[in-house]
């Protein structure tokens, strides 16, 4: 079986839940990124030959967390935006823009608290550098999917801005940070994002992106600070049991989608383990006891390998970020 993520009623939590959990080992849910089988020939030549031009992942130096045995990278966000951050909410296949939004607003939160970057942190326009990726991936119009190569591009050759400028969709606070299904369709179609906003977005850039090969470069961007997109077909529960105080997914079935990457612990029962940020609503998955955002959980070392032998895992590195100013937007108005 085949399940639609644009036809899962996403505003009914518990429907949305039933939906996905009742898929079997055997059966795929569409949510959003496209796998190398199911992609144009020509395009995806293209952007692997792109791919190819990357840095290896490699951390140069010593950082201040390489003893660590645990790093939560979210808990950069309280410190640069105070005004508290829910997480992304996609509501059409958009899983790869929506994964890539939530990785790039954690980045400009590290580089404000880690690196000390004089910038503010803001709600990043997703939708621009993920109607790009479609174009890159040869996706022409509006519709849903796209890559995790191309969306990698997207924010290292066109870059973003904040969701909030003058002119952009409006978003609101429900069950996770959501601008809509008509919004969604209508920045998908890349090749009609008006320059406008490409000129806006092309001052910020993600300037490293780097194809990570193994659990043990996820380990070390997470350490210095790094947070990842991940694209796969890895599956699992939408309700997470809770195992030695932590939430933990295991792989059950197909989802064709992207989420992202924000912490990592050495744990003395679990081992490795990897916190990964979906966009289906703050009610997915369950709470976490180890405080992290609702929305995600935690995986296994053999877990995480399974994604990243897919080679769509890409860490994010060196945001040319935004000037300073106070935070304006209370989400608590919205």
């Amino acid at each position: 079986m085949q399940l639609d993520f644009s036809l899962l009623p996403l505003d009914d939590s518990s429907a949305f839940a039933a939906a996905v959990d009742g898929l079997g080992p055997n059966d795929v849910l569409l949510a959003g990124w496209i796998p190398p089988e199911d992609r144009d020939s020509v395009a995806d030549k293209e952007n692997e030959n792109w791919a190819q031009t990357l840095p290896d992942f490699q951390i140069i130096g010593k950082g201040p967390n390489e003893n660590a045995n645990k790093v939560y990278l979210w808990e950069t966000w309280k410190r640069a935006f105070p005004q508290g951050y829910p997480g992304i909410r996609q509501v059409t296949g958009s899983c790869v823009g929506a994964g890539g939004g939530n990785a790039l607003f954690t980045l400009a939160c590290c580089d404000i608290v880690l690196r000390n970057d004089p910038e503010q942190a803001h709600v990043p326009n997703w939708l621009l550098p993920y109607g790009k990726s479609r174009e890159f991936a040869g996706l022409r119009g509006r519709g849903e999917g796209s890559w995790g190569t191309t969306f990698a591009r997207a924010i290292r050759e066109i870059g973003h801005t904040p969701a909030t400028l003058e002119g952009l969709p409006p978003f609101s606070n429900n069950n996770g940070l959501v601008w809509g299904r008509e919004a969604e369709l209508t920045w998908s179609d890349g090749a009609r994002i008006s320059q406008t906003w490409l000129e806006k977005a092309k001052p910020h850039l993600v300037k490293t992106t780097a194809r990570c090969n193994s659990t043990d470069d996820v380990r070390e961007a997470i350490r210095n600070g790094y947070p990842l997109t991940c694209a796969s077909n890895w599956g699992g529960l939408m309700q997470c049991p809770v195992r030695h105080d932590r939430l933990v997914n295991t792989r059950r079935g197909t989802w064709m989608h992207q989420m992202s990457i924000h912490g990592w612990e050495d744990h003395p029962q679990l081992g490795e383990i990897f916190y990964i940020l979906n966009q289906w609503g703050l009610n997915a998955h369950g709470t976490c006891p180890s405080g992290a955002p609702k929305g995600g959980f935690w995986i296994t070392k053999k877990d995480m390998a399974d994604i990243v032998s897919q080679r769509e895992v890409f860490a994010l590195s060196q945001f040319d970020g935004f000037p300073a100013a106070p935070p304006t937007l209370d989400f608590s108005l919205i």
